[in-house]
């Protein structure tokens, strides 16, 4: 048997082998965060009429971007809006 079939190959003592892994990328969406520190997107102040330089750096593994949107970030209704409704 194989790990296609559903089942895990053994060794001579009957002992599972841990199958090997199979990269599966995909595109993701999201908001640039650190989900250590909080569930908050990142903010950042940028001044009008000055230039900013954004960069992005991939440290452990390789990464493609297929597009990237810097937008001001969606105000939030106030606590006294969220009772009204």
């Amino acid at each position: 048997m194989d790990e296609r079939d559903g089942a895990f190959q053994t060794d001579t003592g009957g002992n599972d082998i841990t199958p090997t892994q199979k990269e599966a990328p995909a595109w993701t969406e999201g908001y640039l965060a650190d989900p250590g520190a909080s569930d908050e997107p990142f903010t950042f102040y940028l001044e009008a009429g000055k230039s900013h330089t954004l960069r992005l750096t991939s440290v452990k593994e390789p990464m493609a971007i297929g597009s990237l949107e810097i937008a001001p970030r969606e105000s939030l209704p106030s606590y006294d809006e969220v009772k009204a409704a």
